[in-house]
């Protein structure tokens, strides 16, 4: 008995080919400098301004965190803060880093290394 349409491994193309793209899904295209990984830092945000927040990242790269909101009222776009990054060891840096606001969402907002 013959399986109709069955076609070798080698003969599949890679299930990205069948995806439609970010654009035509109505979703903006993915032009990050620098690939993600995971993250499970905790972040201390400090502002003179702003005071301080600590937010768990959701992300992180060469480039920057992406760190979720939680109740916290974050700071506008463009704005530096000093960052603190944190493992459950304890802190990363000994001093905090300067960062920038890069983009703001309702998960949360994306810092990048200034």
């Amino acid at each position: 008995m013959a399986l109709i349409g069955w076609k070798l491994p080698s003969q599949i193309r890679p299930y990205t080919d069948y995806k439609k793209s970010d654009s035509a899904m109505g979703f903006a295209s993915d032009k990050r400098r620098h690939p993600r990984v995971a993250s499970q830092a905790q972040l201390e945000i400090s502002h003179p301004a702003w005071g301080v927040i600590q937010l768990k990242a959701k992300d992180s790269s060469k480039g920057g965190f992406f760190a979720l909101r939680g109740t916290h009222t974050l700071p506008p776009v463009n704005t530096e803060v000093k960052v603190l990054i944190k493992r459950h060891t304890g802190p990363l840096n000994d001093t905090p880093v300067s960062m920038r606001v890069a983009h703001i969402s309702d998960q949360g907002m994306g810092l990048e290394f200034v």
